[in-house]
Parts: C-alpha cells; structure tokens; sequence
C-alpha cells in the first residue's frame, strides 16, 4: 500500500504541473503579466476557470483508473476543450492584442538607444555642415559691459556712462559647439543604457532622480543655456550683463527642472512644493527673459528684415517651453508619462527637435541676412526654405509622436474593457 501510495501521488504531481504550465502559458502569461505591467489586475474569465475545474475533476477520476496513459489523454482533452470554446478563444486573441498594444505603449530601453543613436547623427551631421558653411563667415559680435565713471566739467561732476568691450566671439561658432556637445552627450546616454554600472555610477555619484535619465538636466544646464545666451547674441544684442543673466537663468532653470524630479505628487507637501518651483520660479526665469527677447525684437526698428527675426524668436520661444509640458506630465504620472521609459522618449524627442530647430533658424537667418547684403558669398541655397524646414520638419515629427501615442493608449484601453466584460 504504501508504494501505491506514493506512486499515486507523483502522477497527482507531475499532471498537476503539466496542467498548470499548459494553461498559464496559453492563457495566462501574456493576460496577467502585461495587465499587472499596466497597473491594472484582469481577472481570467470564468469559461477558463470552470473548464479548470472540470478538467482537475475528471483528472483525478482518470488518474485511479490508471496511472501511466491518462495523463496525456486529459491534457489533449483539456487542450481540445479550450480550443473550441468561442469565448475562451475571444480571450486569447485579445490577450495577444493586449501585449502588442502594450509593447506600442510603454517604451523599451531598446527604443531609447536608438533614439540617442540618432541624435548623435543629426547631432554631428548639423556640427559638420555648420563648419563647412561657416568657413567663409569672418563676421564677430562684441559684448560690450556698460562701466561708470565721475567727469567733472567746469562747473559740475556727474556720471557718466563708460562701455568697455568684454570679449568678442565668431557670431556661427556657439550654436556649432552646441550641436557637438549634445552628441557627446548622447554617447554617454547610449552607455548608460548599455552598460548598467555606468547608468549606476551616474545615479548613485552625479546625478540621481526619479527619471530614467538625471544626468539630462546637467545637459540641458549646458546647451540650453548656451543657445539662450548666444542666440540674443546672434540676434544682435550686445549688452555683456545681459547675456550673463540668460547664461546665469538657464542654469537655474535646469535646476527647477532637476529638484521636480525629486518630489512625488502622491505627497501634498511635494505637490505644492513643485506649483511653488514651478509657478514662482521657473515662470519667473523664463518668462522674464522671453519677454525681453520678444519685447527687444517687436520694439526695435529691424527694417526690411524684421520679418527674418519674427519667424525666428516665436518658434524659439514655444519651442523651449514645450519641455515645461513634459515635465508637469511626468511629475503627475499621466497616462503612459508615469513610466520613466517614456519620458526620457519625449525628451530626446523634443531635444533632437528643438536643437535641430533653432541652429538652422538662426544659421539660415544670419546667413540670409549675410548673403543679401553682399557679406559673404553666396551658396546658392534658398535660406527661406531652410528655415520654413526647420519649423515644419521637426514639429511633424514631434506631432507624429504624439498622434501614435494617444491611439495606442486609446488602443489599449479598449482592449482592456472589452476583457474587463468577459
């Protein structure tokens, strides 16, 4: 007896595991697993769970007829019966149309890496095609720092305002440096996403946040503050406290930037931390300075090219403030915003774009300028065309994004409502 005993229970065993592994893996691992990725629990549907119950029923009867050839025989029975069932059928598909739609939705490392791979190709192609134009460019601008000093005429001593030149720079030079920095720092963003001990040093030594990418605001610190400060310089301003103060708000910035992703909006106290950041802080260094920008472009007297300085100051301003948006989505965990994947996704997009964007503004527009008044050379290429393609092609890639996006989100919840009422 007790050898029969112990023969029974392994065969209760071994169909018990063949049984489970056969349903989960049909069934199961592609609805459950992609569902809890989701944050949401999709219950199976009760055909499958009666089926289950019927086939352990039938099993163990079967299972004390005989010991060796029934197993098999319950497995295709089971196997049969799930294959007929309409509803059971219904499930599965939709399963398999879930996974893909949540594959569509949420965003891999993969994705990232080639993201960053491609930027580090616009990135050099735009640097290398700005130095080849530029070698016929001889043009400077000065910064000039306007200094105080008395004079003492015959009868009174007042004061009196005394410039003095700063530094001087080739008007081209900082926006080509501001493409070359970005790639090198895309390299380090493809190494981070290929070597998990760099990502690691980095979070735990430089920069660590709730982000897939903390080391993008010291980027951004960088570049973004460079073509803030020499694009008012590009544009003609002069005034050296000026350009210190753009340099000196887009850090700051960058910071505001950094320290959000520190709160957690499930906290009260972090939600009104970040509205003061943000509505106080960041409204503040970047609203100023874009006023000025546009205020000193409208009010000034730019002749037969102001139209040239329009088209470049507006899409420069709703450009850079389409970071703003991402970041309040993420902080607040919207939609697919809440995984760290698809954030950092948004963020290369809108880099790649807006870099992309405003160097060919601003090269295309002074060259314009240049060529028309018979500075340089002329190259033959339609600067108008250049710039109008530096507006549209990167808005329609970022709107294209953003079209796929939302129906894959609108996707995915259909397919989880429709297995939501099975």
């Amino acid at each position: 007896m007790h050898s029969r005993h112990i023969t029974l229970s392994e065969h209760r065993a071994r169909h018990s595991r063949r049984n489970h592994a056969f349903q989960l893996t049909q069934l199961e691992s592609t609805h459950f697993q992609h569902a809890t990725s989701n944050r949401k629990t999709i219950r199976a549907p009760s055909p499958l769970r009666d089926a289950r119950t019927t086939s352990n029923a039938d099993s163990s009867v079967r299972l004390q007829r005989s010991a060796g050839t029934t197993i098999e025989s319950s497995d295709k029975k089971l196997r049969f019966r799930l294959s007929r069932d309409p509803q059971v059928s219904n499930v599965e598909a939709l399963s398999q149309n879930h996974e893909v739609a949540q594959r569509s939705v949420w965003t891999s490392d993969r994705h990232l890496l080639v993201l960053n791979v491609f930027a580090v190709i616009v990135h050099l192609i735009d640097g290398g095609v700005g130095m080849i134009l530029n070698r016929d460019v001889v043009q400077t601008q000065t910064l000039i720092a306007p200094l105080f000093t008395y004079v003492t005429d015959s009868s009174t001593t007042f004061l009196q305002t005394m410039p003095r030149d700063i530094f001087t720079v080739q008007i081209f030079w900082p926006s080509i440096a501001v493409e070359f920095i970005t790639a090198a720092f895309h390299v380090v963003y493809i190494s981070m996403l290929a070597c998990p001990s760099i990502d690691k040093y980095i979070q735990t030594y430089v920069a660590h946040t709730s982000s897939r990418n903390a080391l993008r605001w010291i980027e951004y610190s960088v570049t973004a503050s460079m073509m803030s400060a020499f694009g008012l310089v590009l544009l003609g301003d002069t005034d050296f406290y000026l350009f210190v103060k753009y340099l000196a708000d887009g850090v700051a910035l960058q910071f505001v930037g950094y320290a959000t992703e520190l709160l957690n909006y499930a906290d009260p106290r972090d939600r009104r931390l970040f509205n003061i950041m943000w509505w106080v802080i960041g409204s503040n260094l970047n609203m100023v300075n874009v006023g000025i920008l546009l205020y000193q472009i409208f009010a000034s007297d730019l002749g037969s090219n102001a139209h040239v300085f329009y088209e470049n100051v507006v899409p420069f301003a709703v450009w850079f403030n389409t970071f703003g948006i991402v970041a309040q989505l993420t902080f607040r965990k919207w939609r697919q915003f809440a995984d760290p994947n698809f954030s950092e996704k948004y963020y290369i997009v809108l880099s790649v774009s807006t870099k992309v964007a405003v160097f060919w503004l601003g090269f295309g527009s002074y060259r314009q300028i240049l060529e028309n008044n018979h500075s340089i050379p002329r190259t033959g290429l339609d600067w108008a065309a250049v710039r109008y393609s530096a507006i549209a092609i990167p808005a329609c890639v970022l709107l294209g994004y953003v079209a796929y996006d939302a129906r894959e989100w609108r996707r995915v919840r259909v397919i989880e409502s429709r297995l939501g009422r099975l």
